[in-house]
């Protein structure tokens, strides 16, 4: 995350090193080659350390941050091995979409209202696709996701949380006790993919999302609030 923390981290690291407070040692006079013995070579001198780093996130999606002046959103999504799954940056930008996504938009969701719209970056291909943001003609609130040719990845539509049922209310209590169920959405995948049932509940202060696949928990996503920080391009 160079681009994004380098300020901080070069400052903790400086500090760190200033903070030794120790002064370079004299040098040695030189003493002929032949006349040292092995054992009292100086040892080789420990080459500089790499510019301060811990990995990266996707460069383009970054650079994308700085030509989006309406974004005031960003979510990452990260696999429990510590990779990045996906990468959303949500904006009010319409000219930045491309026109096969709000047409297929509205080819889906007929009369239905914009709200917003998300650019994503997804899996280690780096897959580019993007969602609309709406609410439907009968009052719904829905996503359609569509790569840039405007092919359909999936709907995904809240519903009331009263039409969840039974089974799956003890499951996600099950895997949240004392949880307050606040919203349900159904993703449905364009293809062969199975429907999925969304589950956003609350523990105390913090957030989960349970993804349900044939009244099966197939996924359990923690939400954390974060700060995100990034260089911007100097004029």
């Amino acid at each position: 995350m160079r681009d994004l923390y380098r300020i901080p981290l070069s400052l903790l690291l400086v500090t760190t090193v200033l903070g030794c407070d120790q002064k370079p040692a004299e040098p040695a006079e030189p003493v002929p080659q032949k006349d040292t013995p092995p054992e009292e070579k100086a040892p080789e001198a420990t080459p500089p350390a790499a510019s301060p780093s811990i990995g990266a996130l996707d460069s383009a999606f970054i650079a994308s941050i700085s030509r989006h002046p309406t974004a005031d959103k960003i979510e990452i999504e990260v696999n429990a091995d510590g990779s990045v799954r996906e990468l959303a940056l949500y904006h009010n930008d319409a000219d930045k979409l491309p026109e096969a996504v709000r047409k297929k938009a509205e080819e889906v969701y007929p009369g239905a209202s914009i709200k917003g719209y998300e650019s994503e970056v997804e899996g280690p291909e780096r897959r580019e696709v993007f969602e609309v943001e709406l609410k439907t003609a009968e009052g719904q609130e829905c996503e359609v996701e569509a790569t840039a040719a405007g092919e359909l990845i999936y709907t995904e539509c809240e519903v009331e949380v009263s039409t969840l049922g039974e089974e799956l209310k003890a499951a996600t209590l099950e895997a949240l006790p004392g949880a307050e169920i606040e919203e349900v959405e159904i993703v449905e995948h364009s293809g062969d993919r199975p429907k999925e049932t969304v589950v956003e509940a609350k523990v105390g202060e913090t957030t989960h999302k349970l993804v349900f696949i044939d009244g099966k928990l197939s996924r359990h996503v923690r939400e954390i609030k974060a700060e995100l920080e990034f260089d911007v391009p100097l004029p």
